[in-house]
């Protein structure tokens, strides 16, 4: 995080949002100074790393910040409603989280434009506002499509302005996301008073799943690499408007460094042929743009079938890392296998499960890019299959 302060007044704010610019720069390029000063000596709280206190309490020994702040949850847990029940169960019956981190698109190319305290002032306002109702409509149609009318399975970490964290429920976590992408969208058509380029704000969001007793601190740290992931793929189809987008990654083991290493670790498969990449993302909300996250939705949906082959795609996965070939001809006897009884079998409609769409589930999974097909699963060195999968494991629906 970088900081930088400057003094202003109404008579010279454009050249104040100009020197705090330079400052930022500055300040970006200097070495941050570790505040750990603790020596061989001293007892260390093994969870942070810093010097331990001489005291004890019900967590063990801990350092000055960590008490700290347990002494502050404390008080304000008696004081603040929105902490009741934090320590109620929000994870799924499978005790799956999601750590989810959203950020709006070219938000700061319209911040720097504006020169004057009061355009400022009514653009923070209107962001925050059209930031909130797009929380709120989210939180409402996640908990509602999904029986949890209670709504204490969405907790907001971080909301304010164009940046949002919250933990959730796994199994609430695309819907809230599809739900706020869009709101969000349909509440910053004001944006064209400020910038006559933009019809409205996107924006683009990264979810973590991850098991309910796993470190915060990681979670979202990967969270936020996924949006930051995701953003500069929607960059890619449009740079001056870059489209909203999600990408999701589920950690299976307790080691999670940058999303660089998961992706080299887990998610490239090399054989005697060609790379594989089995992160298939980013999912953008307009349906301009391929692969889509409705029709991920759908294709979910329809291997959540019982007599879909998603068991038997797993071991194609493993096949895949021994030969092209042999990868191949596992496929094949897939098709043979699943034709009758799952891919030409029509497919459930996403906004209502319990009647048939009028495509097939082979017929989905040809919607999601152009050449992808029930026989050919990998398109332009990626395969969507790992993502399918992914979701299946987190989510405990039927």
């Amino acid at each position: 995080m970088s900081q930088a302060l400057v003094e202003y007044d109404d008579n010279n704010y454009d050249s104040a949002i100009k020197e705090l610019e330079r400052k930022l720069k500055v300040a970006r390029n200097q070495n941050s100074i570790p505040l750990d000063g603790h020596f061989a000596l001293l007892d260390i709280n093994p969870r942070t790393g810093f010097s331990a206190l001489d005291e004890r309490c019900q967590e063990g020994r801990v350092d000055i910040g960590s008490l700290q702040k347990l002494q502050a949850f404390d008080r304000a847990a008696k004081e603040n409603k929105y902490l009741k029940g934090v320590n109620e169960k929000i994870g799924n019956s499978k005790n799956k989280i999601a750590i989810i981190h959203i950020d709006g698109n070219s938000l700061g190319e319209i911040v720097r434009g504006i020169r004057q305290v009061e355009e400022m002032q009514k653009f923070s306002k209107q962001i925050k506002q059209a930031t909130k109702e797009a929380f709120e409509s989210a939180k409402e149609f996640a908990t509602t499509k999904n029986n949890q009318i209670e709504n204490k399975k969405i907790r907001e970490i971080i909301l304010g302005g164009d940046d949002v964290t919250l933990m959730c429920d796994a199994d609430l976590a695309i819907d809230f996301v599809c739900k706020f992408l869009s709101e969000f969208e349909n509440n910053t058509s004001f944006v064209k008073g400020f910038d006559k380029s933009k019809e409205r704000l996107n924006a683009c969001a990264g979810i973590a799943f991850c098991n309910e007793k796993f470190p915060f601190f990681m979670a979202v740290k990967l969270a936020n690499e996924l949006c930051q992931r995701a953003k500069s793929d929607s960059r890619g189809r449009d740079s001056a408007n870059p489209p909203s987008s999600l990408m999701f990654h589920n950690i299976q083991d307790s080691f999670v460094g940058s999303f660089d290493e998961i992706r080299k670790r887990e998610l490239i498969i090399k054989n005697d042929s060609q790379e594989i990449a089995c992160d298939f993302g980013a999912y953008y909300l307009n349906f301009k743009f391929k692969p889509n996250i409705q029709t991920l939705q759908e294709v979910i949906l329809s291997f959540r079938d019982k007599q879909s082959p998603k068991s038997r795609l797993r071991e194609w996965l493993n096949v895949l890392k021994e030969g092209q070939t042999k990868a191949d001809n596992e496929l094949k006897r897939i098709v043979t296998i699943f034709k009758d009884k799952w891919i030409d079998k029509q497919a459930k409609k996403l906004e209502n499960p319990l009647q048939e769409d009028r495509e097939t589930n082979g017929e989905r999974i040809s919607k999601l890019k152009e050449g992808l097909s029930v026989e050919k699963l990998i398109v332009e060195g990626k395969t969507p299959v790992f993502d399918i999968l992914q979701i299946l494991a987190v989510e405990s629906k039927e």
